[in-house]
Order: C-alpha cells, then structure tokens, then sequence
C-alpha cells in the first residue's frame, strides 16, 4: 500500500479482516506513528522510489495499491512497479477513467 490517507486507510482496513498481509509505505512522520501504534507493517519511505518499493517486497506482493494524494505519483508508482516486477506478473490497475487513460498514452 503506499500511502495511508483516507483511501489507504479503508483498503488496509478491510484488508486486515481478511486477515491479509499488507505493508504501507508512508514517509509523512505523524502517520508513521499511527501506523506504529495500531501494530501496522510500514516501510518508511517515498512509494515513488524504486528503492523503497523493494524494501517493501515488492517482488513477492501479490498484489499493489497505490493511494497517494497525487495522480503523477500513482501513476510513476505503476510504471516503476512494472519495471520492478517480472515480464509474467500481472499488474491490474483500477482508477479514474482519466488516470486510466493517462496510463495507457504513458504505456
């Protein structure tokens, strides 16, 4: 998951009773405490670096969402998350129809 605004935080909500595991990649300091205290997996970091995806596991996640308040950043986190992971890995992304159609002209 990166990000753990409103959106981020509802996903890993209903994650959790799934019992699913999921780790957050945050870099703003007041939720990382938050994140700390409700015993929630986080990688301290920017979820747009490649770096920061890898410390998070990304090559073994079955799955990826990207909440951040900036659709730039969620779309440079798909395209990174496809150069990261293998030419067989499936990468769905949902979003707004005008994200969609920004992907697909960036792809």
């Amino acid at each position: 998951m990166c990000g753990y605004g409103r959106n981020g935080r509802q996903a890993i909500i209903k994650l959790k009773k799934f019992n699913m595991p999921c780790v957050v990649i945050e870099k703003n300091k007041a939720i990382i405490e938050e994140l700390d205290l409700n015993n929630i997996l986080y990688v301290e970091g920017d979820g747009t670096d490649d770096k920061t995806l890898n410390e998070a596991g990304i090559k073994s996640a079955k799955s990826l969402i990207t909440a951040l308040p900036s659709d730039a950043d969620n779309l440079f986190v798909v395209l990174s998350a496809s150069t990261i992971l293998e030419p067989n890995s499936n990468l769905i992304v949902l979003g707004r129809p005008n994200q969609i159609e920004k992907l697909h002209q960036v792809l």
